[in-house]
C-alpha cells in the first residue's frame, strides 16, 4: 500500500489530545453547558437530551435539569418538579436559564459536576471485568 501525498506516518504518535479537557472548568462554562443543553432540547435536536416527559401516574408533565447526566437539584432541593400543563413552557425555559445564568444554582452544578469526575475516578482505578 503507497503513501498518500503529503502523509507522513508518526509510529507510537501520543499526542493526540482532547482539546480543552486540561483544565478545569471554570463555573461559567458549566453553566453555559447546562443552558446550552436546555436549549438543545427546545430545538428537539437530534440527540439532544429530554428535559420533560409526561407522567401518567401524576397525571402532570415532569421537568427536570441536567449537567454531566445528572439531574440538578434545583426545585426546592429535588431534582424534578410537576408543571401546570398550560403553563407557558417558553416563559417557563426562560426564567430557568435565567436562573442558571445569574448563578442561582451553582452550588448544584458544582455538586454534579463533582460526582461526576468521582464517578470517572472510580471507573478509571477499578480492576477490568471478566469476560
Amino acid at each position: 500500500m503507497g503513501l498518500l501525498p503529503g502523509v507522513r506516518p508518526l509510529p507510537n504518535y501520543r499526542g493526540w489530545k482532547r482539546v480543552g479537557h486540561q483544565a478545569k472548568k471554570t463555573i461559567e462554562e458549566k453553566r453555559e453547558s447546562v443552558v446550552k443543553g436546555i436549549e438543545r432540547a427546545l430545538r428537539g435536536e437530534k440527540g439532544a437530551q429530554r428535559f420533560e416527559q409526561f407522567d401518567h401516574e401524576h397525571g402532570t408533565p415532569v421537568i427536570r435539569v441536567l449537567y454531566a447526566n445528572q439531574a440538578l437539584p434545583i426545585f426546592d432541593g429535588q431534582t424534578t418538579a410537576a408543571i401546570d400543563p398550560t403553563c407557558d413552557r417558553a416563559e417557563l425555559w426562560r426564567a430557568v436559564i435565567e436562573q442558571i445564568r445569574a448563578g442561582d444554582f451553582d452550588r448544584e452544578i458544582e455538586q454534579a459536576a463533582s460526582n461526576a469526575y468521582q464517578s470517572l475516578r472510580q471507573k478509571r482505578q477499578a480492576p477490568p471485568r471478566a469476560a
